[in-house]
């Protein structure tokens, strides 16, 4: 129910000229590459240029073998986050969050479709950015 809110209320905005939106909305999701942390927690990439109204899929995956999160809490706020998948489970009408805490190594999937164009920048919580997501 909650994601049908969020939608319609993201309609209203369209509608009311507020922001403008590029791209179908109903379509798959684009796959971004895979943002991989390594041992040291450096990103295999460090920026991501995406347009607003266009469904993402961004996989954020940790080879660090040790507890750290993964951070980009503007970028989420400023989104539209329908769904976090973790192996086989998954977690939908999200709305916003703050990070995603990885204990061991793994993968996590977070499909969202921002609303703001600005520069976002992501990173390890607790230290400074190490990329950005620019959004147009």
């Amino acid at each position: 129910m909650r994601k049908a809110v969020v939608v319609a209320a993201l309609g209203a905005v369209l509608w009311a000229g507020a922001a403008e939106a590029a791209g179908n909305l109903t379509a798959r999701a684009n796959r971004l590459p895979p943002l991989v942390f390594d041992k040291e927690l450096k990103p295999s990439v460090t920026t991501f240029e995406l347009t607003t109204g266009t469904y993402y899929r961004l996989t954020v995956e940790s080879k660090a073998g040790d507890e750290w999160q993964f951070a980009a809490p503007e970028l989420f706020a400023n989104s539209f986050v329908d769904q976090i998948s973790i192996r086989d489970i998954e977690i939908h009408g999200v709305g916003s969050f703050g990070w995603i805490e990885f204990d061991a190594d793994g993968a996590a999937n977070i499909f969202f479709m921002p609303v703001r164009p600005g520069e976002y920048a992501f990173g390890v919580r607790g230290r400074a950015p190490v990329g950005k997501f620019v959004v147009k």
